[in-house]
Formats: structure tokens, C-alpha cells, sequence
């Protein structure tokens, strides 16, 4: 099976002409994209740790979102601990993403 992680970035790159993008701006745009399910965000989660770029609060906190919006309240909050490991600093934005996975 192709790994998706390498064939989204070669598609990322084509269609920005051979310029080398942003490698999570593929991977937040499945994962904000509301009409994406479950196993599409899992997967688009499982790359953005393998490239790295679990980096910024900003992009945790999204992922913690789109798990909210669907319900996956055990993958949002597992994020929220996740996040000490990428050594990331939790702020109240992401506290409170996490609480509203969990209402």
C-alpha cells in the first residue's frame, strides 16, 4: 500500500508547481475539512507526527477540534497529553477545545 503521507506531498508539490510547500498545510487542510471522516483525520494526524510538524499550539489545537466536531472525544484529549511529549505549551484555546470534545 502507497504511504499517503509521501503521495499527498508529491501531489502538494505538483500543484504548486515543483515549489516546496509547507509539508502540514496538506494535512490541516483534510483535517479542517469538515466533510472528512474520521479515518481520513487519523490518517492526516499520523503524518503531520511523522513529518514533524506537531510543532506549534496552533496546529495541535486544530487537530483537537476537528476530533470535537466529531465526537472522538478520547483522541482530543489523548492530543491534549500528546502535547508535553512534542513539548508544546498548552494555552487556554486548546483547554478549551479539549473541554468542548467532552461536552
Amino acid at each position: 500500500m502507497d504511504d499517503p503521507c509521501l503521495t499527498s506531498r508529491a501531489v502538494a508539490m505538483t500543484s504548486l508547481g515543483g515549489k516546496n510547500p509547507d509539508p502540514a498545510d496538506r494535512w490541516l487542510q483534510i483535517i479542517k475539512n469538515r466533510q472528512a471522516d474520521a479515518s481520513k483525520i487519523l490518517d492526516a494526524v499520523d503524518c503531520l507526527k511523522a513529518e514533524g510538524c506537531m510543532d506549534h499550539p496552533r496546529r495541535v489545537t486544530i487537530v483537537i477540534k476537528a476530533f470535537s466536531e466529531r465526537r472522538m472525544w478520547q483522541h482530543a484529549l489523548r492530543m491534549l497529553d500528546e502535547m508535553h511529549s512534542f513539548q508544546i505549551q498548552r494555552n487556554e484555546i486548546t483547554y478549551a477545545a479539549a473541554i468542548s470534545a467532552c461536552e
